[in-house]
């Protein structure tokens, strides 16, 4: 159910398999919007599908199938007005270019953890587009609080594997981070490494295992995601 009191603006994307159909309307004020069907979308039942949206100067841009398919959903309202973003099934992608980047800038991930695990990643370059091909981006920083198991896992991923996980022997603090419960992570870049808090929170420093880019993109996955801030 929603509430115009906490969505401002809300953008639903329904895929219905029987009609090979998307859905792409706006909920504001109370009530939906008049819907967009596209009949076109490259869905395949019982298949994955990438799909990435994107916010441009006039409206999101909805890419599909490594870029074949597109489509530019225009705003109905100001994007400034977006407080979270949610998905029903499945997982959704958070994408942040982060530009310029090296010792001294901070990236800070506000949300609602889910019941079982989320990750934050760092990724080498601008890799929206490699989203598209699972596992090929070099991840130089994962951020994997699992609850399920009661710990944080750190990584990087490099030459097609994962390197050893760090963080295994610390276990989630129930003081700082909760499954069902708002959490900010703040991650700062250091000359040496990575310093990590969560809730306001020193956790820990994962030293550099790969040498960050000028351009790193931050994918955030799981849970509900309030705000992504870097500066």
């Amino acid at each position: 159910m929603l509430h115009s009191s906490a969505f401002h603006y809300y953008t639903i994307c329904t895929c219905t398999l029987s009609t090979q159909a998307v859905g792409l309307n706006t909920y504001m004020r109370g009530a939906w919007g008049t819907p967009v069907y596209l009949t076109q979308f490259p869905f395949t039942p019982g298949g994955g599908t990438v799909v990435l949206v994107r916010n441009t100067l006039h409206g999101f841009l909805i890419t599909a199938d490594a870029g074949s398919f597109s489509y530019l959903f225009p705003y109905h309202t100001s994007t400034l007005e977006i407080r979270d973003i949610r998905t029903t099934s499945g997982w959704v992608n958070i994408g942040q270019v982060l530009p310029d980047y090296g010792p001294g800038r901070i990236l800070t991930v506000r949300g609602i953890a889910p019941s079982t695990l989320f990750t934050i990643n760092l990724f080498k370059g601008d890799t929206h587009q490699e989203l598209e091909f699972a596992g090929s981006a070099i991840t130089t920083l994962l951020v994997n609080p699992r609850f399920d198991q009661n710990r944080i896992v750190l990584n990087t991923f490099f030459n097609g594997r994962w390197g050893l996980d760090e963080g295994g022997g610390s276990p989630i603090r129930p003081t700082s981070l909760r499954a069902g419960e708002p959490y900010t992570v703040e991650i700062v870049c250091q000359l040496y490494g990575y310093a990590i808090a969560i809730n306001g929170e020193h956790h820990s420093i994962y030293e550099h295992r790969l040498a960050f880019s000028k351009t790193m993109t931050a994918i955030i996955r799981g849970g509900t995601v309030i705000d992504v801030r870097y500066i």
